[in-house]
């Protein structure tokens, strides 16, 4: 499987940097206009980290970010196709660091501003899309067609689990979506590519969720597009969700084998979307090192230790204090506590919330032979949580979309909650 594995590997990243070329390919004249308009619309009547809803931060747009990849997709030179897709140059105004990337956005385009910075850490794989979109579409409708799709694509799942009767995670998936407020994430680029591979790897899983090999390369890919296509948000629920859902099928039809061996295709699974997801970043940083003739490998970990808060602390301190506030402010985002709620008291009100559930879980579960399918989900809703503590610099500084990745943990107890517990036994004590 390694073979096959190394194989699927380099064809997947040859078709998604063949696909980057090719709508590179698109003049930027055929994108301007509706690319200008789209910057004059979001310098009028918005920010850069725009409040839909003043005050929640669970409804800021990203427009930093976005205006970011548009600026990259702009500035591909049509002489040096290549080399630009790599090193990902753009227009930042160095001079001025004071404009908002709206404002510089706009003079890219509108004063044809000369690129003076490179931002090749990530593959801003989005502008594969974005281009061709820009052609036909402005801003406001590509944020419509984004919530659209994404819509569908949760809905026709939903439906999907629901004829398999898997209605707990179908009801799982709508709780969450609601909690996340899911159609925020059609609203920023930014937010969009994680369940987008989500989605759909979890309906090609429903249709091979019994071939292991099958679908551990499709964690493979899952895994190379989140390192291609995102930008550090949300990438969990493309791994999470997916693997849920095939446990859950497996155990309908009673093919689960014992926690152990079960544990042991977790971690292969994980092992290998994160050789996908690593990988891809690794072949950038070789790339674009080629390219430069510089070593990027130690821009790339230096800002790996920013995020692991390294070199930053965040308001609420230092040392254990830092994870755990980070922590804390991904659940107030996601339960909507005010944000400024002390970190402690949010923590042990989840933790009691816990207490309670377990409680509970075990005054009504089942009897008789053990299922290792609650505990396996259990051990698939820490992840998220594990991310966000070893991250935590990033996950405090961009809570309004890393608590998003949540979404994965949610599906995941709610779900594990309802196989252990036994309906009849509920009743029978009302």
């Amino acid at each position: 499987m390694l073979l096959s594995l190394g194989v699927t590997f380099v064809i997947i990243l040859g078709v998604l940097i063949g696909l980057l070329y090719l709508s590179a390919c698109i003049p930027r004249e055929a994108f301007r206009e509706n690319l200008l308009e789209s910057a004059y619309y979001l310098e009028e009547n918005e920010d850069e980290f725009y409040h839909i809803k003043e005050n929640n931060r669970r409804t800021i747009i990203d427009n930093y970010a976005d205006t970011i990849v548009y600026n990259i997709m702009y500035s591909i030179d049509p002489e040096y196709r290549m080399e630009s897709l790599i090193i990902s140059p753009f227009y930042s105004d160095n001079a001025n660091p004071e404009y908002q990337m709206i404002s510089i956005l706009r003079e890219r385009i509108e004063d044809e501003k000369e690129i003076d910075t490179v931002y090749d850490r990530y593959w801003h794989g989005m502008q594969m899309v974005l281009r061709p979109l820009f052609v036909v579409f402005d801003i406001v409708q590509i944020r419509v067609l984004m919530i659209g799709l994404l819509t569908v694509l949760l809905l026709i799942l939903i439906y999907k689990l629901w004829k398999r009767e898997e209605k707990a995670l179908a009801v799982s998936m709508i709780v969450a979506a609601v909690l996340i407020a899911y159609p925020m994430v059609g609203m920023c680029i930014e937010y969009v590519p994680p369940f987008f591979i989500m989605l759909v790897v979890s309906l090609l899983c429903l249709r091979c969720y019994k071939e292991k090999k099958i679908v551990i390369h499709l964690l493979l890919i899952s895994g190379m597009c989140c390192g291609f296509f995102d930008t550090l948000t949300t990438e969990t629920v493309a791994v999470i969700i997916p693997l849920a859902m095939v446990f859950c099928l497996r155990h309908k039809e009673n093919e689960l084998d014992n926690f152990w061996k079960e544990l042991g295709f977790v971690i292969l699974s994980g092992i290998v979307w994160g050789i996908g997801y690593l990988g891809i970043f690794v072949s950038k940083w070789i790339i674009s090192s080629i390219t430069l003739g510089q070593n990027r490998f130690t821009q790339a970990f230096t800002m790996m230790a920013y995020r692991q808060g390294a070199d930053v602390a965040v308001d609420s301190g230092s040392g254990l204090s830092q994870p755990l506030e980070a922590l804390a402010r991904n659940i107030r985002l996601l339960l909507g506590f005010p944000l400024d709620m002390e970190y402690r008291t949010v923590l042990m009100m989840a933790a009691i919330a816990a207490g309670v559930l377990a409680c509970f879980v075990y005054l009504y579960r089942k009897t008789g032979k053990e299922c290792a399918l609650p505990a396996i989900l259990i051990l698939l809703a820490l992840v998220p949580i594990a991310r966000i503590l070893i991250l935590n610099s990033h996950s405090y500084q961009h809570s309004f979309f890393t608590y998003r990745a949540l979404f994965g943990s949610i599906c995941c107890i709610i779900t594990a909650v309802c196989k252990v517990i036994d309906p009849k036994l509920l009743m029978k004590r009302k």
